[in-house]
């Protein structure tokens, strides 16, 4: 099932496709270019019926792994950036905003607006739909040095080392309602937040992320003045960066120091989170990768090569072809994610789907002899090495596998 999440907000004037506000709702998500967006949307809309409705008409259009809910107002289109179908009660929110913004806060435009024309819109956008997962655990910053914080007693406990948890204790304030007024300060771009990495999650670069490598690069100099010694730890990095590696195995690898290196990248939009569509893809790789692994042990690699040969042949999807790579003598899963740049979050579903599949037919074709063994090991292989890498929300449709799996052992 996909997961319902929201990313972002765009306004967009109706008759000129002028993007008139956009709002970020999720600090761990690499911000949208509005302009870009906006002018796709208008061009749909030159050529598209399902635009001629307005007033509360609602749809949804697949853009990449994102979905753009749209609802249509008289004078601006509403956009909800989201991976997923919305509920109908962020729905009903949605439309009371429509209605207010065109209401109370509407400025008819004939040029790009200006991005402080709707600057107090943004409070009244967060406090109707929120700022996602944000974690006690965030440290808020100031995005500048003259940032305004004397009439705000949380903002004056902000200190770049305090936790939002530990402005929470200070100020004698309900945790609640510190995540809200800082979410709003956070909104209207008065703060940052760091340490917003988990230990399973998985970062990937950027092309920005070569500019910190480069020695007469201002980035470079920049993450010198920021940590002498995280200049010297990111080129042993990089390698680890590799679609696969989490951000606990990172740190285990290296240093405790690896965390603020990681923290500064995404900061910085050097480094990014893998979508949930492309970690539960990952998650089927990574199953795949046990699983022949395991029957080498039991088998051997000639018997695990010929079957792996025969279950390839059993498709004919080049996205999982190409990324299962299997030779005379040998077999490798490749961990890019370049082949499923601009597929919607269906397309990717899909495929985690068919990984599934192949994974199932590799092992319904393994010898009678010694599967016994096989399933027993594998069992044993996925509580020790992967179900704590994964949220229950990434491990849909593999919890059944495994139960499939204890079944073949009884």
């Amino acid at each position: 099932m996909t997961r319902t999440h929201l990313e972002s907000i765009l306004i967009i004037q109706m008759e000129s496709g002028i993007p008139l506000f956009h709002q970020q709702l999720d600090p761990r998500v690499e911000s949208m270019d509005p302009a870009l967006v906006s002018g796709f949307l208008f061009a749909v809309q030159a050529f598209s019926s399902e635009f001629v409705n307005r007033g509360s008409t609602a749809f949804h259009i697949d853009y990449g792994e994102r979905l753009f809910q749209i609802l249509m107002g008289q004078k601006v289109m509403f956009v909800l950036v989201s991976t997923g179908e919305i509920d109908s009660e962020t729905l009903d929110k949605l439309k009371e905003l429509l209605k207010e913004f065109e209401t109370k806060w509407y400025i008819e435009l004939e040029t790009t607006v200006n991005s402080n024309l709707y600057e107090e819109f943004r409070s009244v956008v967060v406090d109707k739909l929120g700022i996602q997962r944000v974690s006690p655990n965030w440290v808020p910053y100031f995005e500048t040095s003259d940032a305004p914080c004397a009439e705000n007693k949380l903002a004056q406990l902000i200190d770049n080392r305090r936790t939002i948890r530990e402005i929470a204790e200070a100020s004698g304030t309900e945790i609640e309602s510190v995540i809200t007024e800082l979410s709003r300060l956070w909104a209207i771009g008065v703060i940052g937040f760091r340490h917003m990495l988990e230990p399973n999650d998985v970062v990937i670069p950027t092309k920005e992320l070569y500019k910190y490598l480069q020695t007469g690069a201002s980035e470079h100099r920049q993450l010198q003045e920021f940590n002498k010694n995280l200049v010297s730890i990111l080129p042993r990095v990089v390698p680890a960066l590799d679609g696969r590696t989490t951000v606990a195995e990172i740190i285990q690898r290296y240093s405790e120091d690896t965390y603020d290196l990681l923290d500064y990248l995404l900061s910085k939009k050097a480094v990014e989170l893998i979508t949930h569509e492309r970690k539960r893809i990952l998650l089927a790789k990574e199953l795949m990768q046990l699983t022949l692994d395991v029957a080498v042990r039991v088998y051997s690699k000639k018997v695990t090569i010929q079957i792996l040969r025969e279950s390839l042949a059993t498709i004919e999807r080049p996205e999982i072809i190409a990324d299962l790579q299997v030779s005379d003598s040998d077999y490798k899963i490749a961990y890019g994610y370049n082949v499923f740049d601009g597929m919607t979050h269906e397309q990717l579903a899909e495929i985690h789907k068919d990984w599934l599949n192949i994974l199932k037919d590799f092992i319904r074709r393994l010898p009678e002899k010694n599967k016994r063994r096989f399933v027993e090991e594998m069992v044993d292989t996925l509580q020790i090495e992967f179900f704590d890498k994964y949220s229950s929300e990434e491990l849909d449709g593999v919890e059944q596998f495994t139960q499939e799996l204890e079944e073949l052992s009884t």
